[in-house]
């Protein structure tokens, strides 16, 4: 089902990291990906800009759909980039894709202490079918190097 595809948030994780806000910008650069909850991988293909937003495709199963979000280092308060409370020094994102077949699914998580983006989702037609998430990528250790 495609609405098991989609995500969006409200952050209250617990991890933490102090990465710098000037190594973030290549966060969201190239193919990556997430595993849903409910068994589902959805792929992404993004560019990031110095302005703590990215953009890109995203493909699953036979979907196809054009996303944007951003990112940003939390401060404890509700960030207008992600939409969601923030955890102080933790990095947290948020974006959405626009699938073809007219469903929006959004998508959040935060940075654990490993470098990996663990959050939640959801189809925006279907505000109950929210599920976990966690990337398939390490970002922090593996790709940032600052």
């Amino acid at each position: 089902m495609v609405r098991a595809f989609f995500a969006i948030v409200a952050l209250t994780s617990i991890f933490s990291n102090s990465a710098h806000a000037d190594c973030l910008a290549p966060l969201a650069n190239g193919a990556w990906g997430v595993r849903q909850n409910n068994g589902f991988v959805v792929n992404f293909n993004t560019t990031s800009t110095r302005d703590h937003h990215f953009s890109g495709s995203a493909t699953t199963k036979g979907a196809t759909g054009n996303l944007s979000g951003a990112w940003v280092v939390g401060d404890g308060k509700i960030s207008p980039l992600v939409g969601a409370k923030t955890t102080p020094g933790v990095i947290a994102v948020a974006w959405k894709v626009y699938w073809t077949n007219g469903s929006i699914g959004s998508y959040s998580g935060e940075l654990d202490n490993n470098g990996f983006l663990r959050g939640i989702s959801l189809d925006e037609t279907h505000p109950n079918s929210v599920t976990g998430i966690y990337s398939l990528t390490q970002f922090l250790r593996g790709n940032l190097n600052c």
